[in-house]
């Protein structure tokens, strides 16, 4: 009969308790919302340097913002979303559920938590936060990913939340589950955040999310 490995078998099995949500996003300025015109031909990015996006977002709205959004200058890069969504009644312009922002980190590299701010333009689609802290039991040694999948599946339905405010920064690390919110009706919205990582590399282009045309 084969030797089992119980060391690691223990190791596989054992459970920590994290704590996510420690405190409320640390609110920041607020800006004014932007007219239709200053929305009219943003182009969008996904984890693109800061001077990418500031030369290459066609609005001076958007930049507007990259001018004001707090930047910590912790870590390696700062890298900037941008993204447009024509909204419809019931569109999700993000992912659906509870979610945590960050780095998978596959290669396993010495990680510090991730800093992001977000920014919403709008009213028909707000973000959410947990409202209150919330310890949750997990298996040692899950990826980010698998973590993130875990972890959503635990958080109580009737868990306080907390609602960002249209047009103001919202700072944050990769330990807070938010959530995306159904439109509530037809609007353009623009979602801008930063990525203070040491993990992830710039992807330095353009895209059009599904929900833009």
């Amino acid at each position: 009969m084969p030797k089992v490995d119980t060391a690691s078998a223990n190791r596989s099995t054992t459970v920590v308790t994290k704590t996510f949500n420690a405190t409320l996003p640390l609110a920041g300025a607020v800006l004014e919302q932007p007219t239709e015109a200053e929305l009219r031909d943003v182009r969008c990015f996904k984890y693109a340097d800061y001077d990418y996006v500031y030369g290459q977002c066609g609005s001076d709205y958007v930049r507007h913002v990259l001018d004001c959004i707090p930047i910590l200058n912790k870590h390696k890069r700062v890298l900037i979303d941008v993204k447009v969504h024509d909204l419809k009644p019931s569109n999700v312009p993000c992912v659906p559920g509870w979610h945590l922002d960050g780095s998978v980190n596959p290669e396993g590299l010495p990680k510090r938590p991730e800093t992001l701010t977000i920014f919403v333009t709008g009213c028909m689609a707000l973000t959410k936060f947990l409202d209150e802290p919330i310890k949750l039991d997990v298996t040692e040694g899950l990826n980010f990913a698998a973590m993130n999948r875990v972890c959503a599946r635990m958080i109580p339905k009737d868990h306080p939340t907390h609602t960002i405010s249209s047009c103001q920064f919202a700072t944050y690390n990769d330990t807070y589950f938010h959530t995306g919110t159904a439109a509530q009706g037809v609007e353009r919205r623009l979602l801008v955040r930063t990525t203070e990582t040491d993990i992830i590399k710039p992807q330095n282009r353009i895209y059009t999310p599904h929900t833009h045309k």
